[in-house]
């Protein structure tokens, strides 16, 4: 079991070397013990954690999400359908927060759990972004922009695995 959230969580780990180096490859650290970590990424993690950082930390982290979903085969797309309906808090927390923002704009919208999983199941069949797919994966990976890293501009292998490591496993939004 443990080894098919591995495979299906795997799918994840070019988004974050997209979010991370701005490309989909894995560092290499065969010749050098830190990597350079993408201008973009650094300038949001170095910045005060205002609500106007946390929209554009959340803009970065799409235009991440887009291109590199964008890419995605109908297998990873599967993959990502998995990790989206396999967490049930997330279909509440979702509508919950969805439906806060939503209403606000749209007063009349009824949403419910199935409304949700037919969105995700849409993307994962047409590969089309929805607002679903992107609040969980905002949601996700929101604490990347918190980690700490020995050198601002850097990572060293050991950080590398530790993000790994806690982004391509499940883990509960809320």
């Amino acid at each position: 079991m443990e080894n098919i959230i591995k495979q299906t969580y795997g799918v994840l780990k070019p988004l974050i070397n997209k979010v991370l180096f701005q490309n989909f490859d894995e560092p290499d650290f065969k010749e050098v013990k830190n990597v350079k970590l993408n201008t973009s990424f650094v300038n949001l993690i170095n910045t005060k954690r205002t609500e106007e950082n946390l929209k554009l930390s959340s803009i970065y982290l799409f235009e991440c999400l887009t291109e590199a979903f964008s890419k995605f085969t109908e297998a990873d797309r599967l993959s990502v359908v998995k990790i989206l309906l396999h967490d049930i808090e997330f279909k509440s927390f979702v509508m919950f927060k969805f439906l806060l923002g939503y209403k606000n704009i749209n007063p009349e919208v009824d949403l419910t759990a199935d409304d949700i999983q037919d969105m995700i199941l849409l993307y994962g069949k047409s590969s089309k972004m929805n607002a679903f797919v992107a609040l969980y994966f905002d949601l996700f990976f929101e604490d990347i922009f918190n980690f700490k890293f020995s050198e601002p501009n850097t990572i060293t292998e050991k950080e590398y695995q530790e993000i790994l490591d806690q982004y391509l496993q499940a883990k509960t939004l809320v």
